[in-house]
């Protein structure tokens, strides 16, 4: 697996972050790290090399302190997905009903940016420049890295006896340590509840793998050589680290209060079933998503069979592709002559499809995964989702495609736009 860690020839990189701090963020964050290691302790070194002695009066209070006494609100509620269950529009909500959420008692730290009349990218709803500070990807100089004024903001949110709500997905991926660190900052509030969504594991590989290369471009090769029976296959026996059972079990060893939502739950709406069931005593916000009205789909997933075609077509060579404008300028032609001319779609065409020692090892999986978060679970409508979801475990057959006497004639008389 490619290390994503930054490395740095002339600078630590935690060093070269703080020098680049204001004099008072840095004070605010020497405050916390007397109490709690955050970004620090993922890089083994020492915060006091880092510190200045001189502290506003109210950080040299808390240097040196547990946080094991709440000061403040009455709960902490950090949602953490997980990937693929619904989290983005949860995070929606959560912007359009910044008010609702006030007059719930709830409080977010990027809307003190918003109060402060501040703009930075990707401080916003979803809050993994929050998530950052406890799960810290390695590359602490990219867009989505640790804002350490949240932290800030979230001792000001306990300092006015408000709860704080957290959701970023990011969180899936957090582990011993930084569990331990998350869990002394939440204690400035009285209780702390951590809210995850459940998936059945085959439906969140299936989902995972689509997100994995539904975005890639033309330039990274190694997403177009792989596909989504690959990507099954690899984690078909074998635990992905941020599926909800593995983050559970990490997890109950420092929180007690965790909530397991069921995905499949279909009874209300994702949104409605949150606000109004599972995040507590959020009813204002309820009372504003259950008017809503149906809420648009985000981040779905994309059949990529038209551009796996082109892409198999130039490696055998019946087309040269170059770029990204050219890729997806085969693609449509491609879809408008399967769906225009032949008149069928990509349910119509030649599939290939895992083995079946694979979708069997991808079933026990996946029941077995479900009976860890749900003791008392059947596994029935697991095993009848997955007979009626194994089609969607299959790919585009491209070189029995190309084997069509059609599309060999497409390809050869295929000409650009620019050509035309």
């Amino acid at each position: 697996m490619k290390d994503k860690h930054l490395h740095l020839k002339s600078k630590n990189p935690v060093s070269f972050f703080f020098s680049n701090l204001s004099p008072f963020t840095k004070a605010v964050l020497c405050g916390l790290f007397g109490a709690i290691n955050l970004v620090v302790i993922h890089y083994h070194i020492s915060y006091l090399n880092l510190c200045d002695s001189d502290y506003p009066a109210f950080i040299q209070i808390s240097r040196g302190s547990s946080l094991a006494e709440p000061v403040g609100g009455e709960l902490a509620v950090v949602h953490m997905g997980v990937h693929k269950t619904g989290s983005t529009m949860i995070q929606d909500m959560t912007m359009r009903y910044t008010s609702s959420m006030l007059k719930d008692g709830y409080e977010m730290p990027w809307t003190f940016f918003k109060r402060d009349g501040i703009h930075m990218k990707h401080v916003d709803q979803n809050q993994v420049t929050f998530s950052e500070c406890f799960v810290p990807s390695g590359d602490i100089l990219t867009d989505y890295s640790c804002v350490p004024e949240l932290l800030f903001y979230g001792m000001e949110i306990t300092k006015r006896q408000n709860n704080i709500f957290i959701s970023a997905e990011s969180f899936s991926a957090i582990d011993g340590e930084q569990i331990k660190n998350l869990g002394t900052y939440m204690s400035q509030w009285k209780k702390t509840q951590v809210i995850v969504y459940y998936r059945h594991y085959f439906d969140y590989l299936r989902s995972k793998g689509n997100q994995e290369y539904k975005n890639r471009n033309f330039s990274e090769k190694h997403l177009w050589e792989e596909n989504l029976l690959t990507y099954l296959t690899q984690f078909s026996d074998f635990r992905y680290p941020a599926h909800t059972s593995a983050l559970v079990g990490r997890l109950r060893p420092y929180f007690d209060d965790i909530v397991v939502v069921d995905y499949h739950d279909k009874s209300k709406p994702l949104v409605e079933q949150f606000f109004c069931d599972v995040l507590p005593n959020a009813k204002n916000t309820c009372k504003e998503v259950e008017n809503v009205g149906e809420i648009e789909t985000t981040n779905e997933s994309v059949d990529m069979s038209y551009s796996n075609l082109a892409y198999a077509a130039m490696k055998k060579k019946l087309i040269e592709i170059s770029n990204d404008e050219e890729m997806d300028e085969v693609t449509e032609k491609i879809k408008a002559y399967n769906e225009e001319i032949i008149g069928i779609t990509t349910k119509d065409m030649k599939k290939k499809c895992l083995p079946e020692e694979t979708l069997d090892a991808l079933l026990n999986s996946s029941l077995e995964l479900q009976l860890e978060v749900f003791p008392n679970a059947n596994g029935d409508q697991l095993k009848e989702m997955f007979e009626e979801e194994k089609s969607k475990l299959c790919i585009l057959d491209t070189d029995g495609t190309l084997e069509e006497g059609r599309w060999k004639t497409f390809f050869a008389e295929f000409k650009y736009s620019s050509q035309s």
